[in-house]
């Protein structure tokens, strides 16, 4: 679960960046992995979520609290939190972060797997 942060602590950032955004995303994709190796290879909460406007051709890349850090890298801006529309998306952290950050938040179940039953997961050796 997130590590509790003090009030100044809680605030989420956002960065607005004009496509094409993928030099923006690399650096925050270094910097949240670098984040997590500091804290024992684990997000505690930190997430990246992004939401794409076609109409603007940008892309908003929200921090929560716990990602402030990465946040500080590309001089993200203080924000309220964002609202979980249809179109945001969760770029990168914790497996966890739509229950942590919008836990009332309904969303579609998982697909389950097309793999059939019984099938073996492991990959079949050659045989020379």
């Amino acid at each position: 679960m997130s590590a509790v942060l003090s009030g100044a602590a809680k605030s989420w950032h956002r960065k607005i960046v004009v496509h094409p955004a993928t030099t923006v995303s690399r650096e925050l994709d270094d910097s949240f992995r670098a984040l997590c190796a500091a804290q024992n290879g684990k997000p505690n909460g930190a997430a990246i979520f992004i939401d794409v406007d076609a109409k603007t051709n940008t892309t908003t890349f929200y921090f929560s609290p716990e990602a402030q850090r990465v946040a500080k890298t590309i001089e993200a801006d203080v924000c309220a939190k964002p609202k979980p529309t249809a179109s945001i998306r969760l770029s990168i952290g914790d497996p966890q972060s739509w229950d942590i950050h919008f836990p009332s938040l309904l969303r579609t179940p998982t697909q389950a797997s097309l793999r059939p039953q019984g099938v073996d997961t492991q990959p079949r050796r050659r045989r020379s």
